[in-house]
């Protein structure tokens, strides 16, 4: 029952500021490693 509601995931794990670059599925993107993530935010600064 901890796992079944999708959608509050896929709210969770969806940055609007992302909403544009990361256009993977919602499972995937919840299971990104955070040091992918921190990766991500500095190649969005340096843009």
């Amino acid at each position: 029952m901890t796992r079944q509601p999708r959608e509050p995931n896929r709210l969770r794990g969806y940055v609007p500021a992302f909403s544009g670059e990361l256009h993977e599925p919602p499972r995937k993107r919840t299971t990104v490693p955070h040091s992918l993530l921190e990766r991500i935010l500095d190649g969005l600064e340096q843009l």
